[in-house]
């Protein structure tokens, strides 16, 4: 991670029921990618990578009315199988 060039390196390690579809889309189990990120604190998280599997989203925070210690998370994400 580097936060001055707003560079992260992400990995997700797939899901064993999605195990089959990711690998005839001929990716392994673990797929990683580097991304640039932008960041809205404490609102909002933006991301597109620029390696491995094309991908971008956005993450939102909105705090709940009334309760101090809730938050509502949205996850917005696009990708693109080789």
């Amino acid at each position: 991670v580097d936060p001055a060039a707003r560079r992260s390196e992400w990995a997700l390690r797939v899901p064993r029921p999605l195990t089959r579809l990711v690998n005839a889309a001929g990716l392994q189990n673990l797929v990683q990618w580097e991304a640039m990120h932008e960041l809205d604190p404490p609102r909002a998280l933006r991301w597109r990578s620029l390696s491995g599997v094309q991908n971008s989203g956005e993450a939102t925070f909105t705090p709940v009315a009334g309760q101090p210690r809730a938050t509502t998370v949205r996850l917005r994400m696009s990708y693109t199988l080789p």
